[in-house]
């Protein structure tokens, strides 16, 4: 591993996670969604690592499981070190308020019949003995930093723009001083100015506080912009992990190379390829021996069909999981 990475303290780490999902097909039988598979992870201190992938892919299923939202099928989760099954009751409540999340839809992830004072005061009643007064006053000092004024405590979420709702949503999650954020497409539902500031903001707020983020897209210009690094994910699976600014600079795995043919970017002098990529995909309900990907990529070979390759470092701080590239 990059020697930059290894001297970094782990936030947040998952070891061979696995998630199924047993879904009912008739009246006697059922099939197995497989939203992950065996997926190893680490966050570092003070890193945006941007999930990146196709919807489908696994990746918030993924972000659920470091919030401990979801439980893995196998595997373990690892907060600051330590792992979530050996957690009591009240380590794991002394621990929460550091792991927090920012969904993609404020609308639905604030209380439509609270003020916006009674939605940021409600996680520091959970977390804190604070007084009404204390608590106000970090509530309008959080506000501040995610660039609302006091004017917006006696709102409703409905009274608020999208870009105020998102900012508010945000300001939940910090008014409990996290170390890590997860991120679930929090810009998606913005106009794209709105989208911009936002991005801004969780830069300042990163570097401004040491925070990690874990920020899951489809987007590549948004991995591109926000991202220190940047796993890809193909059906459950990291295929490729490496650091955010060698994005196109370097030989990827086929299905990163997919993504970038068809992303649309004004400033890329290539035009964007559209055509349908040959072969079927893989469905997630079927368990896979070689590369998930093989049926649609241009570089396969009879071996990929029947053993799978691992994440292996082809250069310092960037992993591919394909034959071709390491080979």
């Amino acid at each position: 591993m990059h020697e930059e990475m290894v001297n970094k303290e782990v936030i947040a780490e998952v070891k061979e996670v696995w998630k199924r999902f047993d879904l009912k097909a008739g009246i006697f039988s059922k099939k197995t969604i497989y939203a992950l598979r065996g997926v190893n992870l680490k966050v570092f201190k003070g890193e945006t690592l941007a999930l990146l992938g196709e919807s489908g892919c696994g990746k918030t299923t993924l972000g659920r499981i470091f919030l401990v939202l979801e439980e893995p099928s196998k595997g373990e989760v690892y907060w600051f070190g330590r792992s979530i099954k050996t957690l009591s009751k009240r380590e794991f409540k002394s621990l929460r308020p550091l792991v927090q999340a920012v969904f993609q839809d404020p609308t639905s992830s604030l209380n439509p019949k609270m003020r916006i004072k009674d939605i940021l005061f409600e996680p520091l009643s959970i977390n804190f003995k604070l007084s009404k007064v204390e608590g106000l006053n970090k509530i309008v000092q959080v506000l501040e930093r995610v660039g609302l004024s006091e004017r917006v405590l006696n709102c409703y979420p409905h009274e608020l723009s999208g870009g105020q709702r998102q900012r508010v949503a945000l300001a939940r999650a910090l008014i409990l001083q996290p170390k890590l954020l997860v991120l679930d497409e929090p810009t998606s539902a913005l106009d794209m100015t709105i989208q911009k500031q936002i991005l801004d903001l969780l830069k300042d707020l990163r570097q401004s506080l040491q925070m990690s983020y874990i920020f899951i897209t489809h987007s590549i210009n948004t991995a591109r912009y926000l991202a220190t690094r940047i796993a890809v994910m193909y059906l459950g699976k990291i295929v490729e992990l490496f650091p955010a600014q060698a994005l196109g600079k370097v030989p990827h795995h086929p299905y990163t190379e997919l993504l970038l043919s068809v992303n649309l970017d004004p400033f890329n002098p290539i035009k964007p390829n559209f055509s349908t990529p040959k072969g079927e995909p893989i469905l997630s309900f079927e368990e896979v021996k070689g590369c998930s990907f093989y049926p649609r990529c241009q570089y396969k070979k009879p071996t990929c069909q029947t053993s799978g390759p691992e994440l292996v470092e082809v250069s310092p701080g960037h992993f591919v999981s394909c034959f071709e590239r390491i080979s």
